[in-house]
């Protein structure tokens, strides 16, 4: 069944694939520094009808592809579309095969007939060769360092190499870095350290500069410390049954972006949830740390030992913890809080029989 229900979508996609073409579906370019090219492809209208056509660009270097227009229309008159476009290469390169597409994207109802839009490509692929390709960096931290990997691909000297690094915590600089002029021999592998440098867990960007007498180019490569992550540190002490409880906690952003916390808290008997607490939305900012009072309310709950569990929830991302906890009841803890002054009295009455002794001797 599923065969002959292929066969009907083949039989109802074929004839409206004839009715648009591109010609040639490639564009090959061999890279020379700063070249400016020009180019152009047919898009063909084999039901000449009238219909517009949606162009954008995608791929590895979409940027250096410059569209004289966005869409064309076709119209039945005309067999052949012309779609123009022109790049403009930069100084250096990686060296091998880039590809970008430019994406041809016809706005017919009739579409398919099954509602499929009949999306095609243009190929635009650039050649790099070894001798016009850039020195190849690589970009790591970890446990504090900064490490860097440095290749050249090129049959010759690179002299006078200057790197500048800059991290960025989004807008702002947190680290610029500006290593020694060194020189690298053809086709040499070279790896720097950098230790000592400090950073707090979150996101961030690494902006390299790299100059030479040959080549100039600069780059943006995020990189991540750690996990994002919610510090919830609650201080439970003399939980009452049958009232609300009030819990201090202290909680911490962990992390160098704002973020929106919510905080769930519950009582369990077993698996049973027998009462349950929500904070409102809470906003923290990053790195910050700040004390809140949660609030526990354990009406209509007779004393015992339960389990207190806290649900953290931001982003999306929920943490569970779990405390066991003892609900006291009202004559326990009034118990235990007159314990302080009978333990004081009975301490005056030592210190006063004591003082009274040494006096009688003194006396005597």
């Amino acid at each position: 069944m599923k065969f002959y229900f292929l066969i009907c979508i083949a039989i109802l996609i074929i004839p409206n694939a004839a009715s648009i073409g591109v010609r040639p579906h490639e564009t090959i370019i061999d890279f020379l520094p700063n070249l400016e090219y020009n180019s152009s492809f047919k898009i063909v209208n084999d039901e000449n009808t009238t219909r517009e056509i949606k162009l954008s660009v995608l791929g590895s270097f979409p940027e250096m592809i410059k569209l004289k227009e966005n869409s064309i229309m076709q119209k039945p008159e005309n067999e052949l579309d012309l779609v123009h476009f022109s790049i403009t290469l930069p100084e250096t390169m990686d060296e091998g095969i880039h590809q970008s597409s430019i994406r041809i994207n016809p706005q017919d109802e009739k579409s398919t007939g099954l509602g499929l839009a009949l999306v095609m490509n243009h190929a635009v692929i650039i050649k790099v060769a070894p001798e016009y390709s850039r020195l190849l960096f690589d970009f790591s931290y970890e446990g504090q360092k900064i490490r860097m990997r440095l290749k050249n691909p090129r049959n010759e000297f690179i002299e006078d190499l200057k790197i500048t690094l800059v991290i960025l915590d989004k807008e702002n600089s947190i680290e610029s870095i500006h290593f020694q002029p060194m020189k690298m021999a053809p086709l040499e592998i070279k790896e720097i350290e950098q230790k000592n440098i400090k950073l707090k867990p979150g996101i961030y960007n690494v902006n390299y500069d790299v100059k030479s007498k040959k080549f100039n180019f600069s780059n943006i490569k995020e990189f991540i410390i750690g996990k994002k992550e919610i510090s919830l540190i609650p201080k439970i002490d003399n939980l009452l049954a049958n009232k609300i409880n009030r819990i201090p906690a202290s909680i911490e952003n962990i992390w160098n972006e704002k973020t929106k916390v919510v905080i769930q808290m519950g009582i369990l008997n077993g698996t049973s949830l027998l009462k349950d607490f929500r904070t409102q939305e809470m906003s923290f900012s990053p790195y910050e740390k700040r004390n809140i009072d949660l609030y526990l309310e354990s009406q209509n709950i007779p004393p015992g030992n339960y389990t207190l569990r806290f649900l953290i929830s931001y982003d999306k991302e929920k943490i569970k913890t779990e405390r066991q906890i003892e609900l006291l009841g009202q004559i326990k803890q009034s118990q235990k809080i007159e314990i302080v002054p009978m333990i004081l009295g009975i301490l005056i009455v030592i210190i006063l029989v004591m003082l009274l002794l040494y006096l009688k001797r003194r006396k005597e």
